[in-house]
């Protein structure tokens, strides 16, 4: 290359590029037609098979002429100098950006595009429950008793009816649930369950329920609860007034599956109770890891005492 191109220097490689880039606009016309038709990218995969993981850089479009690097669409290109020289002496610069620039080589990468977070579901916490509970009136205070009280889902409770309540065996069945306003099917298979409920529960149900028939909950036309009414009109007011953060409905179900870890409530209890097919998703519902009180208590019935007695190493 030296023999090939001896006057070449960094400046005349500078103004070599940019008399072949010709205009920043053209680039941009060229990122906006690869975007727009999600073609191939427009600088041709010279290594797929030799990088077949190469990550990808997203939208950017960023051209570094001083570092010879160029993010075209998804697929990020690094030219070297040397050959961008070559190709400027072998004439084989054209209109495309693939001659503008020279072939693409996969060169070490170090484009770091973060890891994505996964938000936090937010759940409530015992004393959190107690106050939502106390805090709610009427038919919506019996409403968040029960969500607390089973994990049942919002379209389960909606779809409850009277003759589903065995509250002398403290056994509530799930039957249906409400989705857009109708009554239904529920959700799957396991979603049809008896969910047994503590007599404290028993009884705040026994007395909404009184001289009812038909459904639990009814708005006041008489026609079922809405999940989305009463999320915007009850739930999301009232946690604003005790000053806490803005949850779904869905974190009574967190509530009471972190509830039944703590307790130690057996494995097939949990998926009978909650509706679920595997642990497995029963797992991303607790937040036993957030509740400080249960793992002192847990660390401390497997704490050094039971090696070593309570005293300690003599």
């Amino acid at each position: 290359m030296s023999q090939l191109m001896p006057d070449v220097t960094r400046r005349h490689f500078r103004r070599r590029v940019a008399r072949k880039v010709h205009q920043v606009e053209h680039i941009h016309f060229l990122f906006r037609a690869f975007r727009k038709t999600c073609g191939p990218p427009l600088v041709r995969r010279t290594s797929d098979t030799e990088n077949p993981h190469a990550p990808a850089c997203g939208d950017i479009e960023e051209l570094l002429p001083d570092h010879g690097t160029v993010c075209v669409g998804r697929s990020l290109a690094v030219v070297s100098e040397k050959q961008v020289r070559r190709d400027a002496v072998t004439e084989k610069v054209g209109p495309s950006l693939v001659d503008v620039l020279g072939k693409k080589v996969w060169a070490t990468w170090e484009l770091d595009l973060g890891k994505l977070q996964k938000p936090q579901q937010p759940y409530f916490t015992d004393e959190q429950l107690q106050q939502i509970i106390n805090t709610a009136e009427g038919q919506n205070r019996v409403l968040f008793a029960l969500l607390a009280g089973t994990g049942m889902r919002i379209g389960e409770a909606a779809g409850l009816h009277v003759e589903d309540l065995d509250l002398n065996n403290c056994v509530i069945t799930v039957r249906r649930a409400v989705w857009n306003g109708v009554e239904q099917s529920p959700k799957t298979e396991n979603a049809v369950r008896e969910i047994d409920i503590d007599p404290a529960l028993a009884g705040v149900l026994r007395l909404h329920v009184m001289g009812k028939t038909g459904r639990v909950f009814e708005s006041q036309t008489g026609t079922p609860i809405s999940g989305n009414n009463i999320l915007k009109r009850v739930l999301h007011p009232l946690l604003a007034k005790l000053g806490m953060q803005k949850a779904g409905l869905h974190a009574f179900r967190h509530s009471r599956v972190t509830m039944l870890r703590k307790n130690g409530t057996p494995a097939d209890l949990q998926l009978q109770w909650i509706g679920h097919s595997s642990l497995r998703t029963t797992d991303r519902y607790s937040h036993t890891n957030q509740e400080l009180e249960y793992r002192r208590l847990a660390a401390s019935k497997a704490g050094l005492n039971i090696v070593v007695g309570p005293n300690g190493p003599n």
